[in-house]
């Protein structure tokens, strides 16, 4: 088996054809009309950057609060909330995020929160290959005991970027959902 850099290279290379107008459009309908979206009381979710689908019909179509992520340290993230007339900043990696000064999201068990973790590929048993820092698994590894039931961890990418089997670590965390432009894959 090919290991993970191998695979992030040809998930970059295909993601830059495959995500048409007319496929970004449909992933982002799942998602839309998705349960798990429609009843998630916040929204933890990456602004897009690149060649990314772009999530930002997701953020403007939510009805509860928006969380960004913001890198606090080696794979240590804390997500701020998002507010449309506040501005972002550039962050690390080019990504743009919240100010520091933006409220901070706490952990509420008795809110739905609805974490969307970018993923290059993913694979049949739910598992996500992300850009290799670690710090979504990092987040999850310390926030999923705390909020159980209450969290679903979903990636929104096209059905060509699922395969069988990716290489994964024991730190690895596997995805509740993965949301397809024709339904999903190995949805919990």
């Amino acid at each position: 088996m090919a290991p993970k850099g191998e695979w992030r290279v040809w998930a970059k290379q295909n993601r830059t054809t495959l995500l048409t107008p007319h496929r970004s459009q449909a992933l982002i309908a799942q998602c839309l009309s998705w349960e798990g979206f429609l009843k998630a009381d916040e929204l933890l979710i990456t602004w897009p950057t690149g060649d990314e689908l772009d999530v930002r019909p997701l953020i403007q179509a939510f009805q509860g609060l928006v969380y960004l992520p913001r890198i606090t340290g080696p794979r240590q993230m804390a997500f701020h909330q998002f507010e449309s007339e506040a501005p972002l900043v550039e962050g690390s990696y080019g990504i743009l995020e919240p100010e520091k000064i933006a409220p901070l999201w706490q952990p509420n068990p008795r809110l739905h929160t609805l974490l969307m973790a970018p993923a290059l590929c993913v694979d049949a048993a739910r598992y996500r290959l992300g850009y290799g820092g670690g710090y979504f698994d990092a987040w999850l590894h310390a926030h999923r005991p705390l909020l159980q039931e209450s969290l679903t961890v979903a990636s929104l990418i096209p059905l060509a970027l699922v395969v069988k089997h990716l290489p994964h670590d024991d730190w690895d965390q596997r995805l509740d959902t993965v949301l397809t432009e024709d339904g999903g894959v190995g949805n919990a």
